[in-house]
């Protein structure tokens, strides 16, 4: 994940869990921040038809506690996928 554009620091104040959906393994829960240039694996069978479906549940949230000063702030971010 790479955050391009934030403001107000917002990504130190969203929470973010990804969860693989097929297994509902957490991958990831804690500040998007943290998140930041980070990798996580998962393994997979290669099945015999050639192909899989990756199923992922991202959650984001802001804690009321963050304050009304971040309504209006905004955050772009790439979540990279990949295979190896």
């Amino acid at each position: 994940m790479n955050v391009t554009d934030q403001t107000l620091a917002l990504a130190d104040v969203m929470n973010v869990a990804v969860t693989y959906a097929t297994t509902g393994d957490v991958l990831y829960t804690g500040k998007l921040s943290d998140l930041d240039g980070s990798t996580h694996t998962v393994t997979v069978q290669r099945p015999r038809g050639g192909s899989s479906v990756l199923d992922y549940q991202v959650d984001i949230s802001i804690p009321t506690s963050a304050g009304n000063e971040y309504m209006q702030a905004r955050l772009d971010a790439e979540l990279v996928w990949f295979v190896e």
